[in-house]
């Protein structure tokens, strides 16, 4: 992420980082899930995080979120809601945290 692009959410965000990794998920059953880590410096427990990949990276039945559980590290989890067995598309996903400022807290 640029410096112009972390500048635009100064007043919201105390602390943006940002990481992409190559995942490749696994065949995941009816509603199973399978949660894989990325190293995302900076990150910290409780932050906002967005997950991203490409369009064709989507999976139809496949849920993808993450969330920071240890500094530095965001865990990305990947659910299965369909009534099938499916296989996330193998992808570069990018990971970004999000540290809210002290003045955005709920």
């Amino acid at each position: 992420m640029s410096t112009s692009q972390r500048r635009q959410f100064q007043d919201v965000f105390a602390n943006v980082s940002s990481a992409s990794a190559a995942l490749t998920p696994g065949l995941l059953t009816t509603n199973t899930s399978e949660i894989v880590t990325v190293a995302v410096p900076g990150a910290a427990v409780g932050d906002v995080v967005f997950v991203s990949a490409g369009a064709s990276a989507q999976t139809a039945g496949i849920q993808v979120t993450g969330r920071c559980d240890a500094a530095g590290v965001v865990s990305i989890e990947f659910s299965n809601t369909s009534a099938g067995s499916l296989t996330p598309v193998s992808s570069t996903y990018t990971v970004v945290s999000c540290t809210l400022d002290a003045k955005m807290s709920l």
